[in-house]
């Protein structure tokens, strides 16, 4: 049989002549019988044995699918977490209310505004160029610069900028930045000859001054300029300017808080009441709403692709919302550890984990790659809780595995009650919830969760 390698799972196993080729430990089995029927049989069993080692091993080793840092468990320096960047490298960039990080591999590095270069410790924005030159945009402070080296301040006193409140930023194709600020400045370009060109309400078609987010289209080098009640602008060829509101095109909401471009060149947008938004190609528009699919808010923060062509957004009362297909759904606080549901900023890194930014809770990554084992997911579906109703005031839980922890939420998602548990099978004591209908969220020590709903009916 010709050698060839296997891959399984995402490991290498080898080629086939690896794994099947005899060694001193072949039960001496002679060099003439190699080739031999039993000894072919032989080798189909060790095969398949090193197949299963192999499978067995990946799934001991696997990483948790959420991983949570906070001002707790962590040196970040705030909960609440607005921007993320990452480096060729494997760094990660976190701006928060309260300073900037930079964390290596689990090597933790906290930049203040007492610390020289950061000029305000409140990071909106965060982008990294070709060069690896880092680029932050601070609430008060303007944009700085940073090549592992020196520091570079653009603000109002030094350059044209006009407000300091600098809420986005980006560099296109051709190495011109473009510099969005969110107290009213406008838009800004500065080119590579050092020429400024300043887009604002009035003197050009942006209908508000307060700029959101700026998206380059790679392919065409056009800009997109989402704005806070002014809908979004197209600039193309850095000449032909054109707006889009409610007003005048089929966009569904004029505050546009995220925009990215799928495989087939439409534009989706993040919204921050409508939902959903996307601008069809050649044309034409579609809006995803609660009123008009099963997406599960209107509020939308933020917005990126994966490799696959899903959607993933951030939204303001929902946690992390799906789109794969036409197919909707959400990660949030009774169906996984994202503790928040409140996302202000979302984003997939080079690995495809996606990296989330919460008002309260600090930041969650999430790897939609880990898949639970068979028998863990059968365990997961197995679990009992019985009875169920519960009429004389106790129910009582059984699972395969041992839960961690669980907590009980009422049908408005308010916490009623937690059980430590760290056992495969406890009794829960409801006499002193009232009648209705519950969650009953559990926890799992390698990251996975499971919610049942019960239903409390006391006579």
């Amino acid at each position: 049989m010709r050698s060839r390698d296997i891959v399984c799972s995402g490991f290498l196993i080898l080629s086939l002549r690896d794994c099947v080729q005899p060694t001193a430990t072949s039960y001496l089995l002679s060099s003439n019988t190699w080739n031999s029927p039993m000894k072919k049989l032989f080798r189909i069993k060790s095969f398949i044995f090193s197949l299963l080692m192999m499978l067995i091993t990946s799934i001991c080793v696997a990483q948790p699918a959420w991983i949570n840092y906070n001002i707790s468990n962590s040196l970040l320096p705030d909960n609440s977490v607005r921007s993320f960047g990452f480096e060729k490298n494997g760094v990660v960039w976190i701006g928060t209310d309260a300073g900037l990080v930079r964390l290596d591999n689990g090597n933790w590095t906290i930049y203040h505004v007492a610390t020289p270069g950061l000029p305000w410790d409140d990071v909106r924005c965060i982008f990294i160029d070709r060069n690896n030159v880092k680029w932050f945009g601070t609430s008060l402070g303007g944009l700085v610069s940073y090549d592992d080296v020196i520091w570079t301040l653009y603000n109002t006193g030094n350059s044209p900028i006009t407000d300091d409140f600098i809420r986005s930023f980006t560099i296109d194709t051709a190495n011109n930045k473009w510099i969005g600020t969110g107290g009213g400045g406008g838009l800004f370009e500065a080119d590579t000859a050092g020429v400024w060109t300043h887009y604002k309400m009035f003197s050009s078609p942006l209908m508000s001054n307060n700029i959101a987010c700026i998206y380059v289209d790679s392919l065409t080098n056009d800009k997109y300029a989402g704005t806070i009640n002014g809908g979004m602008l197209y600039i193309h060829e850095d000449t032909i300017l054109t707006n889009y509101d409610i007003q005048s095109s089929g966009i569904p909401d004029n505050t546009i808080l995220g925009i990215v471009k799928d495989d087939v060149q439409n534009f989706w947008l993040a919204t921050a009441a409508n939902g959903l938004a996307v601008k069809l190609n050649p044309f034409g528009w579609l809006n995803y709403s609660p009123f008009t699919s099963s997406i599960a808010s209107y509020s939308l923060t933020s917005v990126d692709i994966d490799s696959a062509g899903v959607l993933w957004m951030g939204s303001v009362d929902a946690g992390l919302i799906k789109k794969d297909g036409l197919n909707f759904s959400n990660y949030y606080n009774l169906n996984s550890p994202l503790t928040d549901n409140h996302v202000q900023y979302m984003h997939i890194g080079p690995d495809g984990r996606i990296w989330i930014g919460t008002e309260t809770q600090g930041v969650f990554v999430f790897d939609p790659s880990v898949i639970s084992s068979v028998n863990e997911m059968a365990a997961i579906n197995s679990i009992r809780v019985f009875p169920n109703p519960a009429t004389n005031g106790f129910t009582q839980l059984q699972s395969a595995n041992a839960i961690e922890n669980a907590e009980i939420f009422d049908a408005a998602g308010k916490s009623v009650m937690k059980v430590k548990m760290n056992a495969m099978q406890v009794n829960i004591d409801l006499r002193d919830v009232a009648n209705g209908v519950y969650f009953l969220k559990m926890f799992f020590g390698n990251g996975n969760v499971s919610v049942k709903k019960i239903l409390v009916n006391k006579k």
